[in-house]
């Protein structure tokens, strides 16, 4: 990891803002999973699904199943693990949230960016504008 993303990485995840903006996503996701609010998707994510085989039960498993692992006052970022015949593949669900609605934005596997997230795929570790390269 350069210089740069350790410096970033440390004022990210130190900072108490973090764990602010992660209690307050929480408390709208669980909102969510408790009132079933609606949920919308993008043209782009609907793109991207279909071109890196992402289903949209896997979409809706990860709102009720996943964690928090990034928010921020308007978007989150959940990771969840989704079972795909006998092994489970990780998820990243981006989204967004409007009144009363959650946006999907995009979707990845985090497995596909290794460089960019850490072996268990909830901390970003590399800031780099070059690695981050079709994950979105």
């Amino acid at each position: 990891m350069c210089k740069t993303c350790q410096h970033k990485v440390k004022s990210i995840y130190d900072n108490p803002k973090y764990m602010f903006y992660l209690e307050k996503g929480e408390m709208k996701l669980e909102k969510y999973r408790r009132k079933g609010l609606k949920t919308t998707y993008t043209s782009h994510v609907k793109k991207r699904l279909y071109q890196r085989c992402i289903s949209e039960s896997e979409i809706l498993s990860a709102l009720n199943n996943g964690w928090l692992i990034r928010s921020k006052p308007q978007s989150a970022i959940i990771l969840s693990y989704t079972k795909v015949g006998r092994t489970y593949r990780p998820i990243h669900v981006v989204l967004g949230y409007n009144g009363d609605t959650i946006e999907i934005i995009t979707a990845y596997r985090p497995d596909h960016f290794t460089e960019v997230w850490n072996d268990s795929y909830d901390k970003r570790i590399c800031f780099c504008e070059g690695k981050k390269g079709g994950m979105y």
